[in-house]
């Protein structure tokens, strides 16, 4: 999570410092997307070996994956609220947060 706010935080300077490399923006998002797809199948190995239950295990993961539609939701939000400010905004805030949890 760290390395993903730290993406998000750099995407959004990047607003700041009048940054226009496209190099920039793709490295910035690969990053992002290398660091975020190694902690989908961590959650899932700690989440099956804390509740080894079968009849348990359905319940849980339908539980926690239904973070991500919460999440999405509420960094869309986020991010619109700020976006009359200037786009990176829309980046630093969900950072913030991030850096917050």
């Amino acid at each position: 999570m760290v390395v993903s706010g730290a993406t998000s935080v750099a995407l959004g300077t990047a607003y700041f410092l009048d940054v226009h490399s496209l190099f920039f923006f793709l490295t910035a998002q690969v990053a992002s997307g290398v660091v975020q797809s190694a902690g989908w199948p961590c959650v899932v190995a700690v989440i099956g070996n804390w509740f080894g239950h079968a009849s348990s295990r359905g319940t849980i993961m339908g539980v926690w994956k239904s973070h991500t539609s919460v999440g999405n939701i509420t960094g869309s939000v986020l991010a619109a609220a700020v976006l009359e400010f200037g786009w990176g905004w829309s980046f630093l805030v969900p950072a913030f947060v991030i850096a917050v949890n």
